[in-house]
């Protein structure tokens, strides 16, 4: 993997060595957990791949990308939740090793991609499959009970969790299942970092405030609280890259379509859907890459970063911007960081909204 980092501003060249390392350590440890898990040499398909708006999903995507072939892995076939019926799915991966797409759909809050997985176990009994790092989290105990079967009975399904919390509740939830931890995937991106932009004389340091769209009112942090320490701004994923536009294909996404395809032995069945697919997800992974360089891009346009979103964390650490996490969701960003981040030198983690302007002014005071 390559990445061109940029040391903090008033950092010394011992402290911007640090950082490197800590990236080169959390890379270390997703080798580590996965490449026992997976072939030395061949295919693979990557299933459940994030064909829809979410950055961070798509980070995660690139970085598994980006890992598999650092292995000399050649990426068979990639296949996104509800794009085909369970012959073509079949006929798409073959008897290669599926890689499960990690981040932190696995629970009951987003059934699309559980009943996804659901299908993937059940279509290949008797194959190697291997999810990368996931939350895990459920809101109904009664869901928990009914995907017990599911994944203690595939005798070679191997689960990978990207925090501490989440590997101890999928343990007690189901203990006959084959248990890992590793970092999310997104460490493995190969970033093209954009120099960042260099403040003028007397110029006031610039802070972006990158706050989840889903995050409720009352738990928005009030920046005028900090406004006294530079220029704010606030704003999300789709304010960065330019909004999230995805290209749809009637053919893929009607689910009629996708019944009626199902058991078809035709030239639609085995030839046309499986060239759409691949189209499909060619023109996604380019938008995706697109929505990374902006990313980049937009970051270095600001001296500190605040947020309460798990992969801005991620995108700041690999990028060595000095930021500020607060979780105001259901955990994942602070288990997260207590498993992984904690130690690192370009982060802080307030739990408390009023604790924000006192680390967000210690961070300056550093740069400056």
């Amino acid at each position: 993997m390559r990445i061109h980092s940029v040391a903090m501003p008033g950092n010394s060249a011992h402290e911007f060595d640090s950082s490197s390392a800590f990236i080169r350590d959390m890379q270390g440890r997703i080798e580590a957990t996965l490449a026992p898990l997976l072939p030395a040499s061949g295919e693979v398909a990557i299933l459940d791949y994030p064909r829809y708006s979410n950055v961070g999903d798509s980070f995660i995507w690139l970085g598994t990308q980006a890992y598999l072939r650092s292995r000399g892995l050649k990426i068979r076939s990639e296949i996104h939740a509800l794009s085909c019926d369970k012959k073509t799915l079949q006929r798409m991966v073959g008897d290669c090793p599926i890689v499960l797409q990690g981040g932190g759909n696995f629970g009951d809050i987003h059934p699309v991609h559980q009943a996804f997985r659901a299908e993937i176990l059940t279509s290949f009994p008797r194959q190697r499959i291997v999810m990368c790092p996931q939350t895990f989290h459920y809101q109904d105990p009664n869901h928990i009970e009914r995907d017990r079967p599911l994944y203690e009975g595939h005798p070679d399904l191997h689960l990978i969790w990207r925090d501490q919390t989440s590997l101890e509740r999928a343990r007690k939830a189901f203990p006959g299942a084959r248990h890992f931890i590793a970092p999310d995937m997104a460490f493995w991106m190969d970033l093209q970092v954009t120099p960042a932009v260099v403040r003028g004389p007397g110029a006031r340091p610039r802070i972006l405030y990158h706050a989840h769209r889903d995050t409720k009112p009352n738990h928005l942090y009030d920046i005028s609280h900090i406004a006294t320490l530079g220029t704010v701004v606030q704003g999300d994923w789709r304010d960065m890259v330019g909004g999230l536009d995805i290209h749809k294909s009637f053919f893929l996404r009607a689910t009629s379509m996708r019944k009626l395809l199902a058991g078809v032995d035709s030239c639609i069945g085995t030839t046309f859907l499986p060239s759409t697919i691949r189209r499909d997800t060619a023109i996604h992974l380019a938008r995706s890459c697109n929505w990374l360089n902006k990313a980049i891009s937009f970051y270095a346009r600001h001296d500190v970063i605040l947020t309460n979103r798990l992969h801005s964390h991620m995108l700041a650490t690999l990028l060595r911007k000095p930021h500020v996490i607060v979780d105001t969701f259901y955990g994942k960003l602070d288990w997260y960081y207590e498993s992984w981040t904690f130690s690192d030198p370009a982060v802080r983690r307030v739990r408390h909204y009023e604790d924000v302007p006192t680390a967000l002014g210690e961070i300056l005071s550093q740069i400056q």
